[in-house]
């Protein structure tokens, strides 16, 4: 049985939880989160104060013996985006590693976004039933907010912005008692910081089903002890919130039971939700108690894959917004990715690496919206700074330098390269450049000339056999350009052959 069991441990700023659980059948076999009061100190100094440090190890060496009890052998230990932001993170994971031996994993914003709606899509029951039609997911913590939309159950998008109630009452807390009308100021406030993130978000359908997850304030007044999900009107939180903006932060800890050192986060969290529900005008409210940590299952080898259509699809929505050319994009990606898969034998690479081919292949070309001249300098650049959905910082990383290399430049003695990759992330980036420019080469005439391709690998040469019934002259110039590099990383000699279409 401890075989099959893998415990998933996340650390955060004011909290720390692990989760058990079966690989095979996703059973959650147990469940534990301690709390961390002092970590919105991060807000403030932008370090995590020693006594929470004594109390994190404490807690993990506590999880230690419970993971020894059901033997479980393979275990995680992540930290939060927010744990990782601290400027004493990286000593603190040090002390973790020699107090314990874990090793901790960052997380960023968007991995931990993927992986709690991974969690949702698994284990909540309602799931499918919800996003058949059309479901936002509004998901909250101490320092940020998001929002996802599903359609007819297929992903649409995500996005959040850094706004969470503990990063707001540590922002305002010099001026709170100076405020006449608090919640006016809390309004104007939360208004100020979230206006241009609700004028870019996607224009989609309304619907009147929300899931919000995350929301400790409501969480713990309208679910059940022992629930995991309750559902509650746009009234139902109007009517609590008119209540509390008139009550005293003593009074909403004796009545509603809210710990006296997190009863001033109570009124930054309702009206940080009002906004976020005037953005999706839904009146049926679903809480659900789940969390990122739920989701940590997600991020093993067996079931990684589980996600990869959200993966596409934020990448694709990327690529819309910066108005790159559809046809040529999907031209690029098809023939990417069926290189790829003729090809596995010279490149070795995994399922991963392939949907980091699939990404970088939507994205290569947003820097043309920023300039035509050297666009893939622009593309990186841009990749740089955006937050993809499900990938990790250093995936995106990788990204943004295969889009740099796509054109003309090369990745083999850049300094670029060489300062910000070890060896095998350096292999990566030039594997996955050769193959990308090969694709891209395909249909350099942006007039999707060729049909399909097909692949015949040779002990000294690849031939790539075009089927079209046109003059694919330039695509066969640039081809014999991309394909010296081609040659440089996998040895092997690539060929261009036409076929005719019988159409």
């Amino acid at each position: 049985m401890a075989k099959k069991l893998i415990g998933e441990i996340l650390v955060g700023t004011t909290s720390i939880e692990l989760v058990i659980s079966n690989t095979r059948t996703l059973q959650v076999i147990e469940s534990v989160q301690k709390n961390m009061q002092d970590g919105s100190e991060i807000y403030d100094s932008g370090a995590l104060p020693i006594a929470l440090v004594h109390r994190l190890l404490a807690a993990l060496q506590g999880f230690r013996q419970i993971l020894a009890d059901y033997d479980v052998q393979n275990v995680r230990v992540w930290g939060s985006e927010m744990f990782a932001h601290a400027s004493n993170a990286e000593y603190i994971a040090d002390q973790i590693y020699l107090a314990t031996g874990f090793t901790i994993h960052w997380l960023n914003s968007s991995q931990e976004v993927f992986y709690r709606n991974q969690a949702i899509r698994t284990f909540y029951p309602m799931f499918e039933e919800l996003a058949a039609d059309k479901l936002y997911i509004i998901g909250m913590n101490n320092g940020r907010i998001d929002l996802g939309y599903y359609a007819q159950n297929d992903f649409r998008y995500s996005r959040s912005v850094a706004l969470g109630p503990v990063r707001i009452a540590e922002e305002v807390e010099d001026i709170e008692s100076q405020i006449v009308d608090y919640p006016q100021f809390l309004r104007d406030f939360i208004a100020s910081k979230i206006a241009d993130f609700t004028r870019v978000l996607p224009i989609t359908e309304p619907s009147e089903n929300l899931l919000l997850v995350g929301s400790t304030v409501l969480n713990d007044i309208f679910i059940a002890p022992r629930g995991q999900s309750q559902e509650i009107t746009l009234s139902d939180f109007s009517k609590l919130q008119r209540k509390m903006q008139r009550m005293s932060q003593q009074a909403i800890s004796d009545e509603y039971g809210i710990e006296p050192a997190m009863v001033r986060y109570v009124l930054p969290e309702l009206f940080l939700l009002e906004r976020a529900f005037a953005i999706t005008h839904a009146k049926l409210i679903t809480l659900v108690k789940m969390s990122v940590v739920d989701g940590l299952i997600f991020a093993d080898s067996d079931t990684k894959h589980i996600g990869d259509a959200e993966i596409i699809t934020s990448a694709r929505d990327i690529s819309t917004q910066y108005r790159v050319e559809a046809k040529h994009r999907d031209q690029v990606e098809n023939f990417a990715l069926h290189l790829f898969d003729q090809l596995k034998p010279i490149h070795q690479l995994d399922s991963r690496e392939r949907l980091l081919l699939n990404v970088v292949s939507l994205v290569h070309d947003i820097g043309s919206f920023v300039n035509s001249h050297a666009h893939y300098l622009h593309s990186e650049d841009l990749i740089r700074g955006i937050d993809f959905h499900g990938m990790s910082t250093r995936e995106t990383e990788i990204i943004a330098a295969v889009a740099r290399y796509h054109s003309s430049q090369t990745p083999d003695s850049d300094e670029y390269v060489l300062q910000r990759f070890n060896r095998a992330e350096r292999l990566l980036i030039a594997k996955l450049t050769a193959i990308l420019r090969v694709a891209d080469a395909l249909d350099d005439s942006r007039g999707q000339k060729i049909q399909q391709i097909s692949v015949s690998l040779r002990s000294d040469e690849v031939v790539i056999t075009a089927v079209t019934s046109e003059n694919i002259l330039l695509e066969s110039w640039v081809f014999q350009q991309k394909a010296k590099f081609f040659m440089d990383v996998f040895g092997i000699q690539p060929i261009l052959k036409k076929r005719m279409s019988r159409a």
